[in-house]
């Protein structure tokens, strides 16, 4: 038996079946998701590597509710890194329970209008000039999709000097 080879972009792979661009018997490569399918001779699409890396969770989310996939692994970028996910029964994406996250990180800025739109979990965000110059501590809260001051009640905490040691 011969096979055809068509590669295309993945939305376009149902429509060019059905109007029979793509025959039967074909292999048919994405060009944007980098999967491999078979359209058999039977008229079945078999799909025989899937997408394994996005560029956002709304992407994944997006492509895990148009494909079966439950039970596999995903590399998605957040933050600069891909973290591994893994899709749920119920096509929910969860971090791999193993996954540690990094040490927490300390950025400095000049002031809280400096800082990114949307912040990271597990940083600390310095305001260096407020505070009279002692600066003011922030942290971002990714449920509630914005930044907390952490030392804006400045009355009930007083300088420490740490002695002479």
């Amino acid at each position: 038996m011969a096979y055809r080879l068509a590669y295309g972009a993945s939305d376009n792979i149902a429509g060019a079946i059905v109007s029979e661009v793509i025959p039967k018997g074909s292999i048919i490569l994405t060009t944007d998701s980098d999967e491999i399918r078979f359209y058999d001779p039977y008229g079945k699409l078999r799909t025989y590597l899937h997408r394994r890396k996005f560029d956002s969770l709304d992407e994944a989310e997006k492509w895990v509710q148009q494909n079966k996939c439950a039970g596999q692994m995903f590399s998605i970028l957040v933050d600069g890194r891909y973290i591994p996910y893994i899709v749920q029964p119920d096509s929910a994406l969860e971090i791999v329970p193993c996954y540690v996250e990094p040490e927490p990180v300390i950025v400095e800025m000049q002031s809280h209008l400096e800082f990114p739109n949307i912040g990271k979990e597990n940083t600390l965000y310095i305001a260096a000039s407020e505070n009279d110059g002692y600066g003011f501590v922030y942290r971002w809260d990714n449920t509630q999709k914005k930044y907390f001051n952490v030392t804006e009640n400045t009355d009930i905490i007083e300088r420490i000097d740490g002695g002479h040691a």
